[in-house]
């Protein structure tokens, strides 16, 4: 069994996007290796969600959640085309949408569960389990595919984007009794815009504020999105999440 730096002030931090890239698992698993690391979110569908999992798998201490992708690699090219779709002008078309939604969700769900990581918790990229009209969907599925949590959001007056983090606070906060009514247990995580964070301190200052609420990180040891053609738009914060916590 692999032996974990402990590190008691970083065990709120946990790591989205296992699988989306290579330097994206090396990243959280160097994190993860040294205690850093509370929870880990895992694209199922991803190229490289089993690159390392083996290996990640065997870190005690470790929780390992399931990042369900409709917007990566997934059904709809973006968050907006999703929505677009799920409050299309025609009813058949969103009756058609909530339907190839709940199913995407069981299957990458049935492969989760088939990795035997336990049905711990649930979250998605670019958060849209949280977006209007996705707890209705989600939450009873969530149920019967027998999680027992679900991350909600909460953002940090000073490191956060003012703008669009206050609407997915606002979205999160909307779908709560949903999710909460099929059962799920909400487990709260903080946003943090990385690039109003300079120094290892100031993460480590959110870490100590609230023991019951993970903050966000998207670590990668470098950026090598390109060489194996991954189109998220999200990268150049990712270096930088990963070293502000190296620190730690």
């Amino acid at each position: 069994m692999i032996q974990t730096k402990p590190n008691p002030i970083a065990k709120g931090l946990s790591a989205d996007d296992w699988g989306m890239s290579p330097s994206v698992n090396q990243g959280i698993l160097q994190l993860a290796r040294r205690g850093v690391l509370k929870k880990v979110s895992l694209l199922i569908n991803a190229a490289f969600a089993s690159n390392g999992l083996d290996e990640l798998r065997d870190i005690p201490g470790l929780t390992i959640c399931l990042h369900v992708s409709f917007t990566f690699e997934g059904l709809f090219p973006s968050p907006r085309a999703l929505m677009s779709a799920l409050h299309a002008p025609s009813a058949r078309r969103r009756a058609e949408t909530r339907r190839v939604l709940r199913g995407e969700f069981l299957r990458q769900s049935e492969r989760f569960s088939a990795l035997g990581l336990g049905m711990n918790e649930f979250d998605s990229h670019h958060h849209v389990h949280l977006f209007p009209g996705m707890a209705s969907i989600l939450a009873q599925a969530g149920e019967r595919a027998g999680f027992q949590a679900v991350r909600i959001l909460r953002r940090h007056e000073r490191f956060s984007r003012p703008f669009r983090d206050r609407a997915l606070e606002a979205f999160s906060k909307h779908s709560e009794s949903t999710y909460a009514a099929a059962g799920l247990r909400l487990a709260p995580a903080l946003l943090v815009d990385s690039s109003r964070l300079r120094e290892a301190a100031q993460l480590r200052a959110l870490l100590l504020q609230d023991a019951g609420t993970a903050v966000l990180i998207h670590p990668a040891t470098e950026d090598d999105f390109d060489r194996v053609g991954c189109k998220d738009a999200y990268r150049e914060p990712r270096v930088h999440e990963f070293q502000l916590a190296l620190r730690l």
